[in-house]
């Protein structure tokens, strides 16, 4: 019977799909104070409500293939919103350099708030190395450098933009950066293990995925391997609480190119439990996962 009212509900769930990701997009565009040529009303308000609400119920009616049929989608778009001169990080190609120190100066970081506020947890010392995939405009690098300024920090991330930004606005010579993807495995299996003390992820987990919901789990999985075998004391992943809380898988569509898919996180560190152990941290905005080596 299920696999029934999947099939018949399939074509309603692409097209509801297709429109709120439509819907999504322009609302964000709008909101940057772009250029585009539908420029949303009061009117369409309640649209936006409508074609939301009925994607919460396909999404619950029709879960595995509703997620299915969005990774397969979001997989294919996400390269695109980092691609350079992307929508991802394009504005700040517009910063002449001393705009750049500016911004990379009195950036915030996800990581700063849980070395203050978890100390007996997060035991970081000066001149000790942190390595952070996904590192983006390097919010968290400019932190570490400024409470370890001996430490040697190498990050990278998938947007040449993002990359070409911290060059702009740091010629420190203790922050490495480069435009790598993360979900090149064979990248990171060619790291040492233990090649750096800490390793840090904000911010980009949720984003990982592949064109389906076994195959998204079987990737994450494969990169945290890899990521806590290169990590010689501890390795932190900070994200959206979504991905503590949710009962079951669940995608949200973000943007026109972006997507974020929640799935529960224990099931994957219960596998490290023989070489270390994992604690559960929690801020005003963000969650994040600490597992020390032991």
């Amino acid at each position: 019977m299920k696999k029934i009212l999947n099939t018949l509900f399939y074509p309603v769930l692409v097209l509801v799909f297709n429109l709120c990701r439509w819907i999504i997009s322009s609302h964000f565009e709008w909101e940057r104070n772009k250029k585009f040529k539908y420029k949303l009303n009061y009117f369409s308000i309640p649209f936006i409500y409508i074609f939301e609400y009925c994607r919460l119920i396909l999404n619950n009616i029709c879960n595995p293939i509703y997620i299915n049929y969005g990774l397969n989608k979001y997989s294919r778009y996400i390269s695109d919103h980092y691609k350079e001169n992307g929508i991802a990080y394009e504005i700040y190609n517009e910063l002449d350099e001393n705009e750049s120190i500016n911004k990379f100066n009195t950036s915030n970081s996800a990581i700063e708030y849980y070395i203050y506020n978890y100390k007996y947890l997060i035991d970081y010392k000066d001149g000790e190395s942190f390595f952070e995939p996904g590192c983006g405009l390097g919010n968290n690098l400019h932190t570490l450098n400024k409470l370890y300024p001996e430490s040697k920090l190498k990050g990278f991330d998938l947007s040449q933009d993002a990359i070409n930004f911290i060059k702009k606005a740091t010629k420190n010579n203790n922050i490495d950066v480069e435009c790598r993807d993360v979900l090149n495995l064979n990248y990171l299996s060619r790291i040492n293990e233990n090649a750096y003390d800490h390793t840090i992820m904000s911010h980009v987990f949720s984003l990982l995925i592949s064109n389906s919901n076994e195959l998204t789990d079987k990737l994450r999985l494969s990169i945290i391997r890899e990521l806590i075998r290169i990590s010689k004391k501890s390795f932190i992943l900070i994200d959206n609480k979504r991905l503590f809380t949710e009962s079951k898988p669940y995608l949200k569509i973000e943007q026109k190119y972006r997507c974020m898919y929640y799935s529960s996180l224990y099931s994957i560190f219960n596998e490290f439990r023989g070489i270390g152990e994992f604690y559960i941290m929690h801020s005003d905005i963000d969650a994040s996962i600490i597992f020390k080596k032991t």
